[in-house]
């Protein structure tokens, strides 16, 4: 299946979004930030530049799609970095598109067990191979609507280590991804919110994850947003130069 490359329009929202991030963005390496636990992640995760050789199955996957959308390298690569960083075995991922980013959830640990859920048949079928020519065992891909499948891939688990909302980026969708997902949470739970300034739906969802109670770290990127479940430190909020 071939995919047209799809030409990406900038929004007047997006421009602002933009530059309000610039304004206020800081903490680069770290600089400001007291808390030991923050200041590790941000030098030791978030800004590491070490080379993982797992990084190149994913890459080579990424060449054979040149017109094809996906979550630029730098951004895809964090969520690798951030599985790594929990140890997380457990893991959920709301839209897979052609199945990148899964992979890089799904290396860091053979053992660790991935559900993705696609809506559009052609990617899916496409991600799923992507996944057997990797040889990753680790992954199943549900080709159906989300809201049809999330408690049904969420009652799956006993707990999740690291949740990843790349959806429709529309307020309702992302919000119930959110909340079914966080039943299953635990200490260093990890959530990523892809684009979480793409438009106003999305940033609105993004601003109630970062208000929520439960959540002790927000950190964001623009064009990523990360929660992580803490109870061992208080809340914080970060707009970090990435």
């Amino acid at each position: 299946m071939h995919y047209k490359k799809i030409a990406l329009v900038v929004t007047w929202f997006q421009i602002k979004a933009y530059v309000i991030y610039h304004l206020k963005a800081k903490h680069r390496n770290g600089d400001g930030v007291h808390s030991p636990y923050v200041f590790a992640l941000i030098n030791d995760v978030i800004l590491e530049q070490n080379r993982y050789y797992t990084y190149d199955i994913a890459e080579h996957i990424r060449t054979q799609y040149p017109n094809v959308y996906s979550t630029p390298a730098k951004y895809a690569k964090l969520i690798h970095r951030l599985a790594i960083h929990n140890k997380a075995t457990n893991i959920v991922e709301f839209g897979t598109n052609i199945g990148l980013d899964t992979i890089y959830l799904a290396t860091p640990n053979s053992q660790s067990k991935v559900i993705t859920i696609e809506e559009q048949h052609g990617k899916a079928t496409i991600a799923k191979n992507n996944f057997e020519q990797c040889e990753l065992t680790n992954i199943t891909i549900i080709c159906d609507t989300i809201e049809s499948q999330i408690s049904k891939v969420v009652s799956q688990f006993d707990y999740l280590d690291l949740i990843y909302i790349n959806i429709n980026h529309q307020y309702a969708q992302t919000i119930n991804c959110y909340r079914q997902a966080k039943t299953k949470v635990r200490q260093q739970s990890i959530v990523i919110v892809d684009r979480p300034h793409l438009n106003e739906n999305i940033e609105r969802a993004w601003t109630e994850i970062i208000n929520d109670t439960d959540v002790s770290l927000t950190i964001d990127l623009l064009k990523m947003g990360i929660a992580i479940f803490n109870n061992e430190i208080p809340k914080q909020h970060y707009i970090l130069k990435y």
